[in-house]
């Protein structure tokens, strides 16, 4: 499930969206520093901080699902804000944004299961993280969040992303939705399109375990490639794998985010050294601002706006807001009006009646592309249909021009060639 661990750490990091979609949650901030990455503008919605509590197992009528969301969050907000990486203006903000985050959060989908003991280590592990040599961000998540949540989906299920069980992958190669295939084991030939077990990687034409701490990661047999290293580890130096917190430079230090040289926590690389972030009412216009603030067009730090204040982007709004007519407010949902043209997420879509309304599945009237769901396409005769595997007959397009009906968007000879991305 480590895309659902992506895609909830998104104060950083974020899984692909879903082909066609033009809604989404808005509310960037610029990007946090340091071991982080930051810097750079967040997108696709805010993320979220959440007053976490009850531990990873839930209870009260709330999912374990539904509770390790709130908690991953919270460990999370709380690392940030503890290591000074997150603006104090911004911090409420991000805390009062858990719930809705959750609720479409991968997280909680219904082939999600928690692993109640990796859960539980994951979020202690977040409070033992030090400022001074937290790497948690290099990665998005400590290393045990990826065992904290499973699919449930069987070998053979149908399936789109991570939801398989464990020592399976969701296999796409030919078919949307794909299929729950059982991974390679060390040592085996991996077909291409198949997966090894995990821990492991094609290597020189076999899956091969990933290179611990300390050890070697120079290339080996035949191949010119360097061995990928555990978890969060980088080949570097003498091509050894390295733990990137032995290496985060303080301020002052070089950094190279090339070769590994990362900042330390609540730090930018700029122009190859570490600086601090700079912070509400400062200038941003040589360093970024903390996570949590915006650098307006004065080059000035300031607040991220709340609902009514003035905007140009998204990305001056607070969390699980969006620029909607020069100002910063709740994008609408199903059955609301759309005078901005946009919905609250990628499952809805602002009609021609200029209010919100779900993406059509097969057979619902449609009058482009973004007006049904995820995999479907709007076709000639105004209704949706599903997009269609490799192999299928399709109307044939010129090469070099691109076609809604196949998944891959590409029909040179009469038949969808390729498979293309495939999303729920």
């Amino acid at each position: 499930m480590r895309c659902a661990i992506l895609a909830a750490s998104a104060l950083f990091f974020a899984c692909p969206s879903p082909s066609g979609s033009d809604g989404g949650t808005g509310g960037g901030a610029t990007g946090g520093g340091g071991a982080t990455g930051g810097g750079s503008t967040g997108g696709g919605g805010a993320t979220g901080g959440g007053a976490g509590g009850g531990g990873a197992t839930g209870g009260g009528g709330t999912s374990a699902e539904t509770q390790f969301c709130r908690d991953f969050y919270s460990a999370q907000i709380d690392l940030v804000a503890r290591c000074n990486g997150l603006a104090p203006s911004a911090e409420a903000a991000q805390r009062a944004a858990i719930d809705a985050q959750c609720a479409v959060s991968a997280f909680t989908g219904p082939s999600v299961r928690v692993n109640a003991t990796a859960a539980m280590t994951c979020l202690s592990t977040f409070a033992s993280e030090t400022c001074a040599t937290s790497n948690v961000y290099v990665g998005g998540a400590p290393a045990i969040c990826y065992s904290a949540v499973e699919g449930s989906v069987a070998i053979n299920g149908s399936c789109f992303v991570s939801e398989c069980v464990p020592g399976a992958y969701c296999d796409q190669t030919t078919t949307c939705p794909g299929t729950c295939r059982a991974r390679v084991a060390l040592g085996q030939m991996p077909m291409p399109g198949q997966e090894c077990v995990e821990g492991a990687e094609p290597y020189d034409g076999v899956c091969t375990a990933l290179v611990a701490l300390g050890q070697s990661c120079a290339p080996t047999g035949t191949s010119t490639q360097q061995h990928r290293c555990v978890g969060f580890a980088q080949c570097l130096g003498a091509q050894v794998c390295t733990n990137p917190q032995t290496r985060l430079a303080t301020a002052g230090q070089p950094c190279d985010e090339q070769i590994g040289t990362l900042c330390a926590f609540g730090l930018q690389c700029v122009s190859n050294t570490c600086r601090a972030s700079a912070t509400i009412g400062t200038s941003c216009a040589t360093v970024p601002c903390q996570f949590g603030l915006f650098c307006n067009a004065s080059q000035s730090c300031v607040a991220l706006g709340t609902a009514g204040a003035a905007c140009t982007t998204d990305e001056a709004c607070g969390p699980n807001l969006a620029c909607l007519n020069s100002t910063c407010g709740v994008l609408p949902t199903t059955g609301q009006p759309c005078p901005a043209q946009r919905c609250a997420d990628y499952r809805q879509f602002c009609a021609m009646d200029g209010t919100c309304k779900l993406r059509g599945g097969v057979g619902a009237l449609c009058g482009q592309l973004n007006d049904c769901q995820s995999n479907h396409y709007c076709t000639a005769g105004g209704t949706c249909a599903r997009r269609k595997n490799a192999g299928e007959t399709c109307t044939m397009t010129p090469i070099g021009t691109s076609t809604d009906e196949c998944l891959s968007s590409s029909c040179p000879q009469g038949t969808c060639s390729g498979q293309g991305f495939c999303s729920p």
